[in-house]
Formats: C-alpha cells, sequence, structure tokens
C-alpha cells in the first residue's frame, strides 16, 4: 500500500461530505497576465496538480492535493454498513 494513491482508493476530500474514490492525476493551469506597470512581469502560466476523484453519487471531478487523505478500506466498508 504505501504512501502511494492507487486508482479505487477510497479517500475523503476536505471541502466535500463522505467517500471518494481516487481514479487519477491531472493538471489544471491558468494564464497569468502581463502586468500594466512599469517592470513589472511579463506574465504566464501557473500549472498544478490535481486528483480526479469519483463521488460515491457518481459525479466526476478534481481535488486539490492537499484535500485528499486516503481512508482504510475497513473504514468504508464500516460506514456503508452502519447506513
Amino acid at each position: 500500500m504505501g504512501n502511494q494513491l492507487c486508482v479505487g482508493d477510497a479517500i475523503t476530500v476536505a471541502n466535500h461530505e463522505g467517500v471518494a474514490y481516487f481514479q487519477g492525476w491531472s493538471e489544471r493551469a491558468y494564464v497569468i497576465e502581463p502586468s500594466i506597470m512599469v517592470g513589472g512581469g511579463s506574465g504566464g502560466q501557473i500549472k498544478f496538480p490535481v486528483a480526479i476523484v469519483m463521488y460515491e453519487d457518481g459525479k466526476v471531478g478534481w481535488a486539490s492535493v492537499e484535500l485528499l487523505k486516503r481512508i482504510d478500506q475497513k473504514e468504508v466498508h464500516h460506514e456503508q454498513s452502519a447506513d
């Protein structure tokens, strides 16, 4: 198991209720416009990794890496049997 996330691993996402399942990695990017100030930055692009996740309701989305926490499969089965 180690520290590496594998496809199908159960995770929690800090800003979302319930369990999600890790589907893979991707990247998000956005453009930084050039500064209008004299001597300002020339602009460019900011890019960062994100996780692709599938929530229990079947919706797929992305989540910032720092919001993820892997959970033990035993915890998932315990939570589901309690419902």
